[in-house]
This record gives structure tokens, sequence and C-alpha cells, in this order.
């Protein structure tokens, strides 16, 4: 049974710098979860630079970044 239940379970690759991981993200990926049960977070921190190239070679599917950026970085 347990393995039918994580076959339900949606994984999200989030990007996020160490602050923002440490300080914000907890509280909002714990609202999120609540109402979604079938959705799991594993968070990367870096530097925002890194995870803009990340989510561009889809190696995140989301990311928080600071500042602009165009194209490959």
């Amino acid at each position: 049974i347990r393995e039918m239940q994580n076959l339900s379970k949606k994984s999200i690759t989030l990007g996020a710098s160490y602050t923002y991981s440490k300080f914000v993200l907890p509280e909002m990926l714990s609202q999120y979860t609540q109402e979604h049960h079938e959705v799991v977070f594993e968070v990367e921190n870096e530097q925002s630079n890194v995870l803009f190239r990340k989510v561009c070679e889809d190696k995140l599917d989301a990311a928080i970044v600071r500042g602009d950026y165009e194209g490959d970085v």
C-alpha cells in the first residue's frame, strides 16, 4: 500500500537562496502541502545565477531568484 501511495506523490524541485530557504520557504511550503498532500518539495540552495541556469537546463522545476537574467548565465 505504501508503494502505491508513493506513486501518487508529485515531486517539485525548487531552488532558492539559503536565506530565503531558511526564513521564508518553510512556512510557504508547509501551507501549500497542507492543501496539496500529493506534492513533495525538494529544495536546492544556491546563488541566483546558478539557479537560473539550472532552470534553463531543466535541472530544477522552478527557482526563486534575485536580479534580471536573460539567456544563458
